[in-house]
This record gives C-alpha cells, structure tokens and sequence, in this order.
C-alpha cells in the first residue's frame, strides 16, 4: 500500500505502509533499549553509585524505585506527546520523543556521583528517569498510531501490532549486552557513560535521519 504524507508546505510524497511499519518498529526497540538498559544500572551500580549513604539493602530498594518512575511517567508521556501528534503531526512528535529518549539516556550515564554532589545527584537522576519514561511511553504510542493511521482501515489491527512486538526485543538486548559486554557484573563507575553510547549513536542517527527524509 502506498499513502501520502502532506509536509507544512502541502507538498506530498509516497510512502509505503512497510517503510512506515518497519521505521516505527526499530524506532521503538532502540527507545524501549535505552529504557530497559536503566535496569541492569539500577541492579548493578546506581544503589552504590547514588545511594551509598543508605546502605546495600535501602539503596538496592531506592535505586529499584527510580526505576519504577520510568513506568509511572510513560502514560503521561504517551498523552502529552499524543496530544502533541494530533495538533502538529506524527513526525515532530516523534523527533521530539527520539530528542527525550537521547537527553535523558545521555545525561543519566552523564551525572555526577553522589559522593561528588550530594543529594543533588539522585534528584537529578529521577527527573532524567522521568524524562526517559515519557520518552518511551510517547514513542510506543506514537509508533502504534503513525502504523494505523498508514493502514487501510479494514486491516489496522495487524500493523498496529509491529511496535508493540518490537517492544519485547529489547529487554534480551539488554540481558546480552550485561552478558557479553559486562560479564554480569557490576564494571565500577564507567558503567553509565558506556551503556549511553550506543544510545548516544544510534539516537543521533535516527535525528539526523528525521530531519533530512
């Protein structure tokens, strides 16, 4: 199937409801990748890194919490940026939740220690988390909408459901990089810069591919 998409100029051109259903599905394995990579950080690292005033069993705990928060904030990110979509179309509210995604994954493997500045640094890592879950919850929604909206409307079900499959790729990405790339131990304090490099690339690529298609 082939369907137009209409730029701010009016000006149209062909896209094909594969190319739409294949970028939206790497798309979200590569956020959903940055958004699962946080766990293995919040087992291994963030406990001793962020909360070591607090002890192995209360930061293990606190550290876990941040986690959550990226759960609690991806319907709200979802509905914002959703919001976003419907007024501005898909396409800058995509770029937008990439540009999330890429600042929060970024910045969390870019924070100080606690020991460096204090408290300051787990406030910082739960604004960034809550960032980052947006980031997800936004680019899932988005994802499964753009798809739908490409499909002709008696087959909509089907499309819609690449994203949400994609999805589920990520949480092994994650297992084989602490597999492969740590050994499935905690690797010290260089940890978050290097589990923020692929998102660093990948994020920057798919930027620059929005912006000049």
């Amino acid at each position: 199937m082939t369907t137009q998409i209409i730029d701010a100029k009016g000006a149209g051109k062909p896209t094909s409801l594969k190319r739409v259903a294949a970028a939206s599905s790497i798309g979200t394995t590569i956020e959903f990748y940055d958004f699962f990579i946080y766990g293995t950080a919040a087992a291994l690292v963030f406990p001793t890194v962020f909360f070591p005033a607090l002890g192995s069993t209360a930061g293990t705990v606190a550290s876990f919490a941040t986690f959550a928060v990226g759960f609690v904030a991806r319907p709200l990110g979802g509905a914002l940026i959703g919001h976003l979509g419907d007024r501005h179309g898909r396409r800058p509210a995509m770029l937008l939740t990439i540009l999330m995604m890429g600042v929060a994954t970024v910045g969390i493997g870019l924070l100080p220690t606690a020991t460096a500045v204090g408290a300051l640094a787990p406030v910082l890592l739960v604004l960034l988390r809550l960032l980052q879950g947006m980031g997800a919850g936004a680019e899932l929604a988005g994802a499964m909408t753009l798809v739908a909206e490409f499909a002709p409307p008696a087959r909509r079900d089907l499309p819609g459901l690449y994203a949400e499959l994609a999805r589920r790729l990520p949480g092994a990405l994650a297992k084989k990089f602490d597999e492969t790339v740590l050994g499935g131990t905690a690797p010290g304090s260089g940890f978050d810069v290097l589990s923020s490099a692929p998102a660093m690339t990948v994020d920057g690529t798919n930027t620059y591919q929005d912006l000049v298609a």
